[in-house]
This record gives structure tokens, C-alpha cells and sequence, in this order.
């Protein structure tokens, strides 16, 4: 039975069992008696309300409603943490953020509680943000996106969440709790070697001499347009992954340059330094 119910369910029907004690006694000697039955039915059902609701409170439960050792510790933790860290609702309003979160968007912890999370995301971004949210949190399952958030002075930083939804006693999505880290640098990087990648691309695919990249094991991972003609017309990606031997073993085009390729190798040796596969 969901615990909600339940709390709610025991104190209300004490309370009307007092009551019915009252209606039927009729005796009021018996009052005072049956009104502190239904004063302590009352109060037990404040009670169990209140733990009710604590009992779905999440990660603000144990930083803000806390009040333990084991609560002020995990504050703490928390708190010290240098990335992003916030709780907050399915339709994105906050139940918590952490002090890095409050000191990037230089607010009190106190004005964002209850404030919507899309607030600090740039308005081109917060549809989008909003949609990718709704679909992920259905898949009961860990998630990351990127997206921009504008700090104190305006300052746009690039951050990379990681979110986890947690659901209630009935699978309802009760909250999505969330870890922020500054990627900002880091796309940076990746769109600057992305775009010098694409300028090579572009050299090699206008040069005449066949072009060609290796990974760590020596394994084909890149083959210029132009080397197609020296196949005889077959697409040479069908070759990535192969080593060089391989690829001359599993075909059957030019063997005879191939193998003057070699024997001018074998006049050379050895070779300083250089290992041939």
C-alpha cells in the first residue's frame, strides 16, 4: 500500500472511531476522556503528514531538513563539491542547488528554491532543454546532454549534466537530480581540432599523392579519394581496420608493384629504427 495512504489512512479512521464513541456513549462524564482521544487522534495524524511528505523529499531532505550528524556531513559534501549540483522537479522547478550552482549564478540559495531551472538557460536553448527532459526522464534510466548556462555578469559557461530521475512508490518521477561539470574549454577544444581536421580533409582529398592514416596499431583509419584509381575502382574503406600485409594479402590488384614495392624494401635493410608490417 502506497505509504501516503496509509499515514493518512490509520490516524482518520481512529479519529472516527472516537467519534462514534461519542455520538453512542451519550454520557458526559465520558467527555473529557474522548476529546483527548481525538485531541492525540489529531495530532497523530499531523505527525505522520508531516513524515509523509519528508519521506519523498529527496536530496533536499537530507541537505536542508536535515538536522543529524549524518545530514550535516552530506551537506557538506555536497556543498563542497566544485561541480553543479541541483534537484529539481519533472516540469524543472528547483528543490535544490548546491553552492557552486548558487555561487556561478551569484543568488541565495533561498531565490532559486521554487524557481524554474530554465531561468538561466539562454531562451534559444530552453525548448529544447525542455523536450530533451521529458523524454529521458520516461526511460527510467541514467542520462547526459550539454547545454549553455548564463552565470553572474552574463557569462555564458558550457556544462555537461549527468541526471538520474527517481520515482515514487507508484512510478511517478518525484525528482531529477543532476551533477554539472564546466566543459566550456573542453567543447572549445573539440570545435577548434574539429575544424583543423576538416582543412586537412580538404588538403588531401584535392592532392595527387595517395594519403593515408594509421591508428596506435598500425591499422588503416583513413584513405584519400585518389587512392580509389590505384584499387582499380574499389572503395578502399572496405580496408580500414587492416594492417598493411593484410590489406595486400586480401586482394588482388597491382601484385606486381606490390611486390617490387617489397623487394626495393628488402635492399634497403636493415633499417634504423624502423619497424615494417
Amino acid at each position: 500500500m502506497n505509504l501516503r495512504v496509509l499515514y493518512l489512512v490509520v490516524p482518520v479512521f481512529v479519529l472516527g472511531m472516537g467519534l462514534v464513541g461519542l455520538t453512542v456513549s451519550g454520557n458526559a462524564d465520558e467527555f473529557p476522556s474522548i476529546v483527548i482521544f481525538l485531541a492525540m487522534a489529531i495530532s497523530l495524524l499531523s505527525a505522520l503528514t508531516i513524515l509523509s511528505i519528508r519521506h519523498n523529499s529527496g536530496l533536499n531532505r537530507f541537505i536542508v531538513g536535515g538536522d543529524d550528524d549524518n545530514s550535516s556531513s552530506f551537506a557538506n559534501i555536497v556543498n563542497g563539491q566544485h561541480e553543479l549540483i541541483t534537484c529539481f522537479t519533472p516540469d524543472g522547478e528547483f528543490l535544490f542547488a548546491n553552492d557552486a550552482y548558487c555561487e556561478f549564478v551569484d543568488k541565495p540559495r533561498a531565490d532559486i528554491i521554487g524557481t524554474s531551472i530554465f531561468g538561466d538557460v539562454p531562451p534559444n536553448e530552453s525548448q529544447s532543454l525542455k523536450d530533451t527532459i521529458a523524454t529521458k526522464i520516461q526511460s527510467r534510466q541514467a542520462w547526459n546532454f550539454k547545454n549553455n548556462l548564463e552565470g553572474a555578469n552574463g557569462v555564458i559557461r558550457t556544462f555537461e549534466w549527468s541526471n538520474s530521475a527517481h520515482f515514487n512508490e507508484n512510478g511517478e518521477v518525484v525528482e531529477i537530480q543532476s551533477v554539472g561539470r564546466d566543459v566550456t574549454d573542453r567543447t572549445a577544444a573539440e570545435i577548434d581540432l574539429d575544424a583543423r581536421e576538416l582543412s586537412f580533409r580538404q588538403l588531401t582529398d584535392m592532392a595527387t599523392d595517395w594519403i593515408w592514416e594509421m591508428d596506435a596499431d598500425l591499422r588503416f583509419s583513413y584513405f584519400s579519394p585518389n587512392i580509389n584509381k590505384f584499387m582499380g575502382g574499389a572503395d578502399a574503406k572496405k580496408f580500414f581496420g587492416f594492417t598493411r600485409r593484410e590489406m595486400f594479402a586480401n586482394s588482388h590488384f597491382v601484385s606486381d608493384e606490390w611486390q617490387e614495392h617489397l623487394e626495393v624494401l628488402d635492399a634497403h635493410k636493415p633499417f634504423r629504427n624502423f619497424i615494417y608490417v
